[in-house]
C-alpha cells in the first residue's frame, strides 16, 4: 500500500492539466527546447503517423473517429524520451517539451497508461528468475494476477477523473500488457503445447472488443493457439484469416485483425515461425489480392511493397554506410562479389553471440576473392559502435566493418525489412537478391556460399 501512495503522489504530481474539449481534440505545446522543431504522434501498432506538428503550430485541431493509443516522439530528442497517450474524440491533450527535449503529457489517462507500460516492465524485471526459473508455468499466471489487481487499484483511486472510456481502455490495457507477455512467456520461452493448461486464461479475452486494436496481436496469438489446439497443425495461410472471420463477430474488428496478421507476417517473423513455413511469394500474393477490398489494406501496403521488393531475384538496394575511417562505402563498391551481409548492434545478445560464428566463417573464405563478409552495425551511436570494435578487436581482414547510423529506421532497414537483428542477407555478383533473410552463420550456409562460387 506504500508503494501504491508513492505512485499516486507521483501521477498527480505529473497532471497539472486538462483533457476536456468541445470541439474535436486540440493538440497544445508548451515547448521549451531549442533543439526539437516538430512533434510526431504515431499509432502504436500500426506505427502510421495520425499526426506531425511543427512546434511553431503550438495549437492545433484534428478529428478523430474513435479513441487510439498512440506514441509521441520529438524530433530533437531520443527515442527512450517517447511517450504513450491515449487520444480520443472531444478530449484536449497537452504536451511539455522541456530544456533537454523530455516529453510530458498534461493528461491523467496519459499517466495511468505509462504507468502500466514501466511497471510491466519493472515487475518482469524484479521477478525474472521466479519467471524464468518456474517449473510450473500456471504458477507465472498466479504471478501476473497480483500485477493486474495492484495496478486495478491504482486506475480506480482515479475512477472520478476518468471518463468512461478511458476507464475502459486503462482496464483492458492493465490485463492486455500482461497477457502479451505471457503469450512471449508460453509461445516462444516455454514453447506449451495448446491443450496446456497455462492457457486457460485466454477465456477472459473478449473476441469483439474494438479495444483489441490497441492491442491486436493478443487476440492473433489466442486464435493461433485455438487454431492448433483444433486442427494440431497450420493448414494455410488462408485457413488461419479464415478463422479470424469465424471467430469475430465484429466484422470491422476482423478486417483490422487479418490487416494486422498479414503485416505481422512480413514485419515479425520470428513471432510467426509456425505460419512463415507456409508463406511463400505466390501464397503471400493470392492473399494480397484476396483481401484488395479490406478497409484497413493501408496498413500492410508499404511493407509488402517492400517485402516483394527485398525477395529473391529483385535488384538489392545500394545502400551507403560508413567504414571505420569514416569514409564512405556502398554496396556497389562490391559488385562481381558474392556478398553476405550481417546486420547487428552492440544491445543485441543474440546478435554478439553470433559474431564468432561470423568471423569463423569468414576466416574459411578468406583466400577467396570471389565473395566480400560484410558487417553493418545498425547503433545509434558511432562512437559506441567504435568503442566495441575496440574492444573486440577480431582483426579478420575478410570482414567490412561498416556503420549505418539507426540503421534499422532508414532507407536501408526500409529496404531490408530489418525488423529486428541479427539478420544476414545474402547478394549475388550482379547485385540481385538471394536471400534477404539468409541463414546464420552455420555449416548449412557455408555449404550454400560453396555451391554459389561453383556455380558463379
Amino acid at each position: 500500500m506504500k508503494r501504491i501512495s508513492k505512485l499516486i503522489y507521483f501521477l498527480s504530481f505529473l497532471i497539472i492539466g486538462s483533457c476536456n474539449s468541445n470541439d474535436g481534440i486540440r493538440i497544445s505545446i508548451i515547448n521549451q527546447s531549442e533543439t526539437s522543431d516538430s512533434l510526431i504522434i504515431r499509432n502504436l501498432i500500426t506505427e502510421d503517423p495520425i499526426l506531425i506538428l511543427p512546434f511553431s503550430a503550438t495549437d492545433t485541431l484534428i478529428e478523430l473517429n474513435e479513441p487510439v493509443v498512440v506514441s509521441i516522439s520529438n524530433s530533437g530528442s531520443s527515442e527512450s524520451n517517447s511517450l504513450l497517450g491515449i487520444l480520443l474524440p472531444n478530449r484536449n491533450k497537452l504536451l511539455k517539451i522541456d530544456s533537454n527535449g523530455g516529453l510530458k503529457s498534461h493528461c491523467l489517462a496519459d499517466s495511468l497508461l505509462h504507468y502500466l507500460f514501466i511497471s510491466n516492465n519493472s515487475f518482469i524485471g524484479e521477478n525474472q528468475n521466479l519467471i524464468f526459473g518456474a517449473e510450473n508455468p500456471k504458477d507465472i499466471y498466479t504471478l501476473f494476477e497480483s500485477l493486474i489487481t495492484k495496478r486495478d487499484s491504482v486506475i480506480n483511486s482515479y475512477e472520478r477523473s476518468l471518463t468512461s472510456t478511458e476507464k475502459e481502455i486503462l482496464d483492458f490495457q492493465n490485463s492486455a500488457r500482461v497477457y502479451s507477455f505471457l503469450f512471449y512467456y508460453g509461445r516462444l520461452i516455454r514453447d506449451l503445447s495448446p491443450r496446456h493448461s497455462f492457457w486457460d486464461y485466454l477465456a477472459q479475452i473478449d473476441n469483439n472488443s474494438n479495444f483489441n486494436k490497441s492491442l491486436p496481436q493478443n487476440l492473433l496469438y489466442k486464435y493461433e493457439i485455438e487454431y492448433l489446439k483444433k486442427h494440431n497443425e497450420l493448414e494455410s495461410i488462408a485457413d488461419f484469416i479464415d478463422f479470424i472471420h469465424l471467430n469475430t463477430k465484429n466484422i470491422d474488428l476482423a478486417n483490422y485483425l487479418t490487416a494486422i496478421y498479414i503485416k505481422e507476417l512480413v514485419s515479425n517473423p520470428y513471432y510467426w515461425e509456425k505460419h512463415n513455413k507456409l508463406f511463400e511469394s505466390v501464397t503471400f500474393l493470392e492473399i494480397l489480392d484476396e483481401q484488395k477490398y479490406n478497409p484497413y489494406n493501408e496498413i500492410y501496403n508499404r511493407i509488402t511493397e517492400l517485402h516483394l521488393a527485398s525477395q529473391k531475384g529483385m535488384v538489392a538496394y545500394n545502400f551507403n554506410a560508413k567504414d571505420k575511417g569514416n569514409l564512405d562505402v556502398n554496396l556497389s563498391d562490391f559488385e562481381d562479389k558474392i556478398v553476405f551481409i550481417d546486420v547487428w548492434a552492440t544491445w543485441c545478445g543474440a546478435c554478439i553471440a553470433q559474431k564468432p560464428y561470423f568471423y569463423e566463417l569468414a576466416t574459411k573464405f578468406k583466400d577467396n576473392n570471389n565473395i566480400q563478409f560484410i558487417s553493418i552495425s545498425v547503433d545509434s551511436s558511432i562512437d559506441i559502435w567504435k568503442k566495441y570494435l575496440s574492444n573486440n578487436d577480431n582483426n579478420n581482414e575478410k570482414v567490412k566493418e561498416l556503420y549505418i547510423q539507426n540503421g534499422m529506421r532508414t532507407e536501408f532497414g526500409e529496404r531490408y525489412l530489418i525488423k529486428f537483428v541479427p539478420k544476414y542477407i545474402l547478394i549475388d555478383k550482379g547485385g540481385i537478391i538471394i536471400d534477404s533473410n539468409a541463414p546464420t552463420p552455420s555449416k548449412q550456409l557455408e555449404l550454400m556460399l560453396n555451391d554459389l562460387l561453383i556455380r558463379d
